[in-house]
């Protein structure tokens, strides 16, 4: 091991030398090296350190880096290649790769050396460990001379085999680890590779058969794509640096790799990133973009489970996460990954990206780079991730602030900025509190508070026992807080301090320069009760018009303190009376409650412990469901060790008339009735009011603002991170043994059967509801989707297309004389080249036509039959050799028209407009138009237009895009002379066809003199 720090000090210093005094390594100013290139992450090893270390102090510190990446070394190896696999190998192999993973950070990539090692090829293994750095030619030079030094050192210390040449020397101790340990380790590990841009160093020789979403060829690749898709515009040669630069398809600007800059990176990257600053904006973004894809998966695909799936699937769904589309746009390439079908996965992968032509182009060339790069790993090869940390040790879950409920999930919503935070713990025990089934019937509050012992009700006795409902919060950590927080506003009240509580002993509390006097003081003579509860709550409620997803965000919490006596009924209530001395007190209190918990930090757990009460309140009541069993494991782990049942000494107080006061009763009370009925009343305004889209509430007890989207999507969490957490039950159906929604779990076994075994998934909507659907021609559908194409009222009887008519609706639609008027005219002028199909010439096929006009997601440029746009997912086959029937065109045409007619009709009734009281010109003239341009979005301004003539003058003055403007315009020159042959512009009233008038339309027009 001696020998082995030897070469560790030269390899990781550089020269051996060590570094006496912290000196800073990264541009924030929170990381600095000290010894042989230890890292100090820590103030507190910081405040260790600062003063200097010697080589004794240097050594240990290595010693400690050396365990740290044998735990790793031996986990990662073991993990990949199998168990006990490691401990088979030669000591030199085992050294060798030590080595490398302390140099380099990476082992994986190492495959032919691996593979020389496993077979006892010591000498052949020590040939492929030669490195290369990405961008820093003074780096490369160093690792050339590195590679050198440790051939020649472990040629000097061990044979071909690998075996020591010296017998006794060399041993390879391996730290006993734990998860908990390993986890740590690994932390370090990464620290190190990231602080020290480790990423840009590179196995010369390596395979990628087994190449994996961490292994740095693929980081390498995915990367060097991200650059070109901008053709690394940010760069600037002259200066060596890269700059922010805007790009013409976006409103933002990129650095580096394509990384998105927010508006103060903008401002602070103006003076040019160096190329290790930009490798590290893009792990930062490999990092992001994959926790956002593992969310997707949770929330689209709830039985899929990332790490289960192969390397070539993860890869290629990595990738998409860098595209310019949203996830949601790869639905049809997600779904054949999943089925592990990746060459038709990675064809369907490509989607015109409008907006500019070079990003466009990229991503076809993308499409051939990525299948090569895939075919070379692999197809089985499965990556398994390290084994997680416990969750409770993850950081970011002591920083919860609210929570976002799914229909089949649910994540906790973070902020780091934030006065109070829920600690994850304290929210395990409340779920616990909320979820135990032997409160399965019952609706109560947690509360705490100091009683009279058994038979002292006139509390003679010098103790108090401490009552907790339920009563297993005593011994948790909570039940601690609570009974902390209430005795010490118990010595407040009495004016007294406590110094030993066995036995006790007392002095008059000091209040130093806070604004509150005892009780005694106040009214010497009144008894009352007090609790701390919850005063006021700040929330922010987010919920989607379905009432699907709903999100929590609790910004500020205040405590207070009731007064309270028993009235005549034996039932609490709150004291009023200005004079009375327990209120004044009360009021003190929590005027001055931020400063005492500056003093008595005790009072900000509390504000935490309340904070987290609530929450796991309104989980429960949301319904959101929780694995029972798992929270009571998790609670039993959590309790208190050795916890002895602790009394409480009673507080007296003598004053100096002799007068006696007792201890002043009460507790912690965690009911917020009153504050959620005022939030309840506020829902209630927003769902009977359809037109609302947010509502607030401002009162002494609660400032919320409830707002209403609608989908999923809407629900922004751009202020706050989340961080989902698996703590839900896995139940199955009783009939086809599928999965349940979280939404589907009831309490009776029997009783869990899936909504698609109920029979309440519409067949149109695709969304369940849970009352019975209506079955219309052997598909059922809810109401709101079986409402008349016609008159948009309910219970239609027939299906048209793919509309519901009543019958005597269905009637007058199809007696539409202006709209078969309409057909006709599409049909005899925009019609794609046709063809005779047989020697009768009795069948007649259209052939496609080029037609680059469209924005279209999958379109191939090419139209047929009349207009109808060719996409992708449909077609099998070259679309400049595809043919359709008249038959066929006749049907395409329908679908097309009863399309675009739905989109029209959805959105009078967003805009809360009866279609049937527009227009019958406006609204067939919108939708000839609609069927030119095949995206409503592009028409949205003119389906805003109020009557007839508006509507015709803004498609006069229509800008068209740049792209198959002559195409467009032509095309939209021929519904404005349809329409202006059967309606007055100026008015939208019927022209009179007159013979004279359809006569004129022929006749020669020539220019007056």
């Amino acid at each position: 091991m001696q020998y082995f720090q030897e070469l560790a000090k030269k390899q990781l210093s550089g020269d051996g030398r060590l570094i006496e005094s912290p000196r800073l390594c990264n541009e924030q100013g929170t990381k600095w090296l000290i010894g042989y290139n230890h890292i100090i992450a820590s103030d507190e090893d910081y405040e260790k350190f600062k003063n200097g270390i010697n080589k004794d102090q240097a050594e240990e510190l290595l010693v400690q880096d050396i365990n740290n990446a044998k735990i790793v070394l031996q986990y990662d190896y073991n993990e990949q290649y199998g168990e006990n696999s490691f401990q088979q190998l030669n000591i030199g192999c085992q050294y060798l790769l030590l080595s490398i993973l302390m140099n380099t950070g990476r082992l994986l990539q190492y495959t032919q050396l691996i593979k020389e090692c496993q077979k006892k090829n010591f000498y052949e293994a020590l040939k492929l460990n030669e490195r290369k750095h990405n961008s820093d030619e003074n780096k490369q030079n160093m690792l050339k001379l590195n590679y050198i030094e440790e051939r020649k050192f472990f040629q000097e210390h061990f044979d071909q085999n690998g075996n020591p040449i010296k017998e006794g020397v060399w041993i390879y101790d391996i730290p006993q680890k734990n998860e908990e340990e390993l986890a740590y380790a690994t932390e370090k590990l990464d620290d190190i590779f990231t602080t020290l841009e480790q990423f840009s160093i590179f196995a010369i020789k390596s395979e990628l058969e087994f190449c994996n979403r961490k292994s740095c060829e693929w980081i390498q690749f995915l990367r060097d794509l991200e650059g070109k898709k901008y053709n690394y515009v940010s760069y600037n040669e002259e200066q060596k640096k890269w700059f922010p630069v805007n790009v013409k398809d976006q409103e933002y600007c990129i650095i580096g790799y394509s990384h998105i800059c927010k508006p103060e990176e903008v401002l602070g990257y103006k003076d040019g990133l160096d190329d290790g600053q930009v490798n590290y904006l893009f792990l930062a973004d490999y990092d992001q973009n994959c926790l956002k894809l593992r969310r997707f998966l949770k929330q689209e695909y709830p039985n899929i489970d990332f790490d289960s799936l192969n390397s070539q699937a993860q890869l290629l769904l990595i990738d998409l996460s860098f595209r310019n589309w949203p996830l949601i746009q790869y639905k049809k390439s997600i779904d054949l990954v999943l089925q592990n079908k990746i060459q038709e996965a990675i064809i369907e992968s490509y989607i015109y990206y409008r907006p500019c032509e070079s990003v466009n182009s990229h991503y076809l060339i993308r499409q051939d780079e990525i299948n090569k790069f895939i075919n070379l790993i692999s197809s089985t090869y499965q990556f398994q991730q390290k084994a997680q940390k416990n969750f409770l040790e993850n950081p970011n879950l002591n920083k919860i602030v609210g929570v976002k409920i799914t229909e089949n999930n649910f994540s906790f919503v973070l902020n780091e900025e934030a006065e109070t935070q829920i600690q994850i713990l304290d929210l395990m025990t409340f779920l616990k509190v909320y979820y135990d089934p032997e409160f399965a019937d019952q609706q109560f509050d947690m509360t705490f508070s100091l009683e009279p012992e058994e038979d002292d009700q006139e509390m003679n006795s010098q103790y108090q026992q401490k009552v907790y409902f339920p009563k297993y919060l005593e011994g948790t950590h909570v039940g601690e807080v609570l009974y902390e927080a209430d005795f010490l506003l118990k010595q407040m009240s009495l004016g007294i301090e406590v110094l030993s509580r066995e036995p006790l002993q007392t002095r008059p509390f000091d209040y130093g320069n806070l604004d509150i006097q005892p009780l005694y003081k106040l009214d010497p003579e009144y008894f009352a009760r007090l609790f701390l509860k919850i005063g006021k709550l700040k929330l922010n409620i987010v919920e989607d018009k379905h009432n699907h997803i709903h999100k929590l965000e609790i910004e500020k919490i205040q405590l207070t303190v009731d007064a309270r006596i028993v009235n005549q009924e034996l039932q609490d209530e709150v004291v009023q009376d200005e004079n009375s001395g327990a209120y004044k007190f009360a009021i003190q209190f929590a005027k001055n409650y931020d400063q005492i918990a500056q003093k008595y930090p005790i009072l900000i757990r509390l504000r935490q412990v309340l904070m987290a009460n609530y929450l796991a309140k309104y989980m429960f009541e949301k319904g959101v469901s929780i694995e029972y069993k798992l929270i009571e494991e998790i609670f039993n782990q959590n309790l208190i060790p050795n916890y002895q049942p602790f009394i409480s000494p009673t507080l007296k107080l003598d004053v100096e008339d002799e007068y006696q006061i007792i201890n002043v009763r009460g507790g912690i009370d965690g009911n917020t009735d009153e504050l959620n009925i005022q939030v309840e009343q506020g829902i209630n305004e927003l769902n009977k009011n359809p037109s609302l889209q947010s509502v607030e509430i401002q009162s002494e007890i609660v400032d919320t603002k409830l707002k209403r989207v609608d989908s999923v999507s809407s629900v922004s969490t751009q202020d706050s991170n989340e961080e989902m957490v698996d703590l839900q039950q896995k139940i199955e159906c009783v009939k086809c043994k599928n999965s349940l929604e979280q939404s589907e779990i009831k309490n009776d076994v029997e009783s869990n059967i899936c909504k698609s075994c109920l029979g309440q998934k519409c067949s149109k909507c695709q969304q369940f509801f849970n009352y019975s659907l209506q079955n219309i021609e052997n598909e059922i559908y809810c109401k709101e989707c079986i409402k008349c194409h016609e008159c948009n009222k309910q219970k239609p009887r027939q299906m048209s297309g793919s509309f519901f008519y009543h019958e005597d609706c269905l009637k007058i639609s199809q007696d539409s004389i202006l709209k078969k008027e309409m057909i006709a005219y599409i049909k005899k002028s925009f019609g794609t080249k046709q063809k005779k199909g047989d020697n009768n010439n009795s069948i007649i096929t259209f052939q496609s036509q080029l037609y680059p006009c469209l924005n279209i997601k999958d379109y191939l440029r090419y139209v047929i039959g009349y207009n109808h746009p060719l996409i992708k997912s449909n077609i099998p086959i070259d679309p400049k050799t595809f043919k359709i029937t008249q038959e066929q065109a006749d049907n395409y045409l329908n679908e097309d028209l009863d399309q675009f007619e739905k989109e029209l009709y959805e959105f009078y009734c967003r805009k809360n407009k009866k279609p049937q009281d527009i227009p019958e010109n406006m609204r067939m003239l919108l939708l000839f138009v609609l069927f030119i341009f095949k995206d409503f979005n592009t028409i949205l301004n003119l389906a805003n237009q109020q009557n007839y003539n508006h509507l015709y003058v803004a498609i006069e003055k229509f800008k068209y895009p740049l792209q198959g403007i002559d195409i467009l315009k032509r095309q939209v020159d021929m519904i404005l002379e349809f329409f202006n042959d059967h309606f007055h512009k100026a008015d939208g009233s019927v022209r009179q066809k007159d013979l004279k008038s359809q006569f004129k339309k022929y006749l020669p027009t020539y220019k007056r003199d």
